[in-house]
């Protein structure tokens, strides 16, 4: 009974902007209702169907509400207050603009907090400035009246041409500041003609902050923390409300929007869940905040997204909404959706030097590939986070700009792990560990890489982070590919893969079908990963990855290659290459590059010696030493096939020295099998132990059959030569023909030139 009556009053309270809303919910849902497998068609009228019911609801609603117009304001919260009593700012400011925009009457389009002629972060990153469509300015000013039991409220509204409508000082004690903001609202009103907010809407205002003043203060505190991006902190003071007003919706939703952001995903889902069993007393708008965190955080991005897209459309003024719906979008790979919506914030005055946005568009850049304008994106958030001195921003801001290839990234990893350290923030610091790991894999050092990407990957385990332990567990995947534990790194990806589709994360899902194809690939399980990457490529053409796609005839053209259709291997990699010349950044175009090399150098077309130096000082320039030492074993190759014995082995001693110190084992087996056909056979022992336990098929058998210069007649080269066959390997298949049929080979070789006719000289 006492909820039904509850719920009574919850409906009463209702204006026609909040059936309007639930209308809009309604219509957006229904237009999303069709299978995640329809056809593309579908697919597209779902989403003309999203902009239609959107549009037509929010046109629908302007109209049921002509007669009464919202009088568009703007905000700003002067404060003189002592440091002691600065919450207050926080916690005055949401109040009032609950009960100002109950029933909406009127629309307040900028707040923020004026500190001695500054801006204090609390609720918006400047100060707002007139601009089109603006009628009002409310200027509050809030001060202690001598002593801090007693609080000011000195009130000044003004039209847009600076004439004033009316000013007031109104009086209010700081554990009654419900009271003091409804009284500052209803005078507005009046100056403003607006009829007064009814009993419900009031109470629904009265329920934006917690109902007593002990807890009004922790409360203000942690959301002002949050804002400022410094998580720790927000959760400290929000627990502390929690244990004053147990059970009170907003404080639950806040305290779950912390935890979420330190990465404490099981936590902040166990209290949005308690958040939204008890949303009903609050306004229509706060209930859908709820609603859609909560399909956030379980990764129904579809919900999500409906729910965000309606509040953002209903409530452009609050920048909350606008980035949600942008992260869930680029969670759903609509990356143009997602750029839209950030570039309609910010065209808003009130929001242009908010460095969040900046953020999300270096991390939608970033998705997209555009390595070069994210990078610049993520610039001008540490720029403006510094302005002013947001800790929590900057911090995140400094992990996405060395993500994206910054020349500072040391340095910036090194500034925010101390931030991270500093604000105990155990989702950043994970983050910056497997940056810190991806920079250290890349220059070789693959034990230290594993160490950190382990790390990363226990303190996300801790938080019950499911996206951060994933990310890690895949770079983690990538080390053991490269120190040859094919098999195991392979069934990480498989972890991830499986994980990614349970969460509905179809982007990342697509990624590591890619990543599980260049697992099969070296396995050599050539027909499996070239399946993988057909399959990675649709899903990258479905959600409009143009990186993704751009990647699928460099793999393709590697497959080819190493099963010996090297004219279609150069179609694909002709393809790659005009591909990375559209996508230049990161280094797509210099991988391209060494597998043209590479198969030129096979086939004998062309002399390239002096690419492949220019390759080499490529790849140390960008610190990435294991694909330096890969071109190092291919330059020997290429000073071997001169004649050019000594050379060869001084550019395998550079290659071997980078390994080595890495770890790479199948790496280290490439330069080994190179000095015991060079005929340098005092290897042979340290070549039969490296390629015991070996995964890695092309490089084991080349290996296999390179010992059979050792003299070895435990070697059984029909063994290989049938492994080889039946793996579809070329090189391996024409090197093992040369030792027990010479005429076999030589058919197999053709007309080929380059080091397919080396072989045929194999004694």
């Amino acid at each position: 009974m006492e909820e039904d009556q509850q719920q009574n009053q919850t409906q009463a309270a209702r204006t026609p902007q909040d059936n309007a809303l639930g209308d809009a919910i309604d219509a957006l849902r229904s237009t999303l209702t069709e299978d995640s497998g329809s056809d593309g068609w579908r697919r597209d009228i779902a989403i003309v169907g999203i902009v239609a019911a959107l549009f037509g609801i929010v046109a629908w609603y302007a109209l049921v509400t002509s007669r009464s117009t919202p009088v568009v304001a703007d905000m700003v919260i002067h404060t003189q207050l002592t440091e002691a009593s600065v919450w207050v700012d926080a916690a005055f400011e949401q109040v009032f603009a609950a009960y100002m925009q109950a029933g909406n009457r009127v629309r307040l389009r900028g707040e923020a907090t004026v500190v001695g002629g500054g801006v204090s972060m609390i609720s918006a990153f400047s100060a707002p400035r007139s601009h089109a469509g603006a009628r009002r300015r409310i200027d509050i000013t809030l001060a202690d009246d001598g002593d801090s039991t007693t609080l000011l409220a000195i009130l000044e509204v003004t039209e847009s041409d600076g004439t004033q409508l009316g000013k007031a000082v109104l009086r209010g004690q700081p554990d009654t500041l419900s009271d003091l903001a409804a009284r500052t609202a209803l005078q507005v009103f009046d100056w403003l003609h607006i009829d007064p907010f009814s009993t419900g809407e009031q109470q629904s205002a009265d329920t934006e902050l917690p109902q007593t003043s002990d807890g009004t203060e922790p409360y203000a505190r942690g959301v002002q923390a949050l804002r400022r991006g410094e998580g720790a902190e927000a959760v400290r003071y929000l627990r502390r409300a929690l244990e004053l007003e147990p059970g009170h919706p907003m404080v639950n939703a806040m305290l779950a929007e912390a935890l979420d952001f330190l990465g404490y995903q099981k936590q902040a889902l166990q209290h949005i869940k308690i958040a939204f069993d008890r949303r009903r007393g609050l306004s229509r708008e706060k209930q859908l905040m709820i609603e859609a965190r909560l399909h956030y955080l379980n990764h129904h991005w579809r919900d999500a997204q409906t729910q965000y897209a309606a509040l953002n459309a209903f409530y452009p003024e609050e920048l909350s909404y606008g980035l949600a719906l942008a992260s869930v979008q680029t969670e759903g790979n609509q990356l143009i959706a997602a750029y839209e919506t950030l570039t309609n914030l910010r065209s808003s005055p009130f929001f242009a030097q908010d460095p969040l946005i900046d953020i999300v568009e270096a991390k939608i850049r970033r998705r997209e590939g555009a390595w070069e304008s994210g990078l610049a994106a993520a610039e001008r958030a540490i720029e403006k986070a510094i302005r002013l001195d947001l800790r929590g921003v900057l911090a995140r801001a400094l992990v996405v700009a060395a993500d994206l290839g910054s020349e500072n990234a040391d340095r910036y990893l090194d500034q925010a792990d101390e931030l991270m350290r500093e604000m105990d923030d155990p989702f950043g610091r994970s983050q910056v560990l497997r940056e810190k790991g991806d920079r250290l894999r890349s220059a070789g050092d693959l034990d230290a890489s594993s160490q950190l990407y382990t790390a990363a990957m226990d303190l996300s385990l801790e938080a019950g982070n499911e996206s951060e332990v994933d990310a890690a567990r895949q770079a983690l995947a990538i080390v053991r590919d490269l120190t040859g534990d094919l098999e195991s790194g392979y069934e990480l990806k498989c972890q991830v893969f499986a994980s990614y589709q349970r969460r509905e994360v179809q982007a990342g899902a697509a990624i590591m079908l890619e990543n599980m194809g260049i697992s099969l690939f070296k396995l050599g399980r050539l027909d499996e990963a070239s399946e993988r990457f057909s399959q990675a490529l649709e899903q990258f053409q479905k959600y409009g990855d143009q990186i993704g796609v751009a990647w699928w005839p460099y793999h393709q053209g590697r497959i080819d290659f190493v099963a010996g259709r090297f004219a279609s291997a150069r179609t694909r990699f002709l393809e790659a290459e005009a591909n990375a010349i559209e996508h230049p950044e990161g280094e797509f175009a210099l991988h391209v590059r060494f597998e043209t090399l590479r198969l030129n150098l096979f086939t004998g077309l062309d002399d390239v010696g002096q690419d492949l130096h220019d390759l080499v000082r490529a790849y140390e320039k960008k610190g990435l030493l294991l694909d330096a030492g890969e071109s190092l074993v291919l330059l020997a190759r290429y000073k071997a096939r001169r004649g050019k014995r000594q050379e060869a082995l001084e550019h395998i001693d550079r290659a071997e020295a980078i390994f080595r110190t890495s770890g790479a084992m199948d790496y280290l087996a490439q330069t080994l099998t190179q000095r015991v056909r060079l005929g340098d056979i005092g290897n042979c022992d340290a070549l039969r132990g490296v390629l015991e336990g070996m995964q890695h098929q092309p490089t084991l058998l080349l290996g296999g059959i390179a010992l059979s210069k050792c003299g070895e007649n435990k070697v059984d080269r029909g063994v290989l030569q049938q492994q080889a066959e039946r793996l579809g390997l070329f090189e391996p298949r024409l090197a093992s023909l040369a030792l027990i049929d010479p005429e076999a080979a030589r058919r197999l070789a053709g007309q080929r030139g380059g080091i397919a006719q080396d072989y045929l000289s194999l004694p």
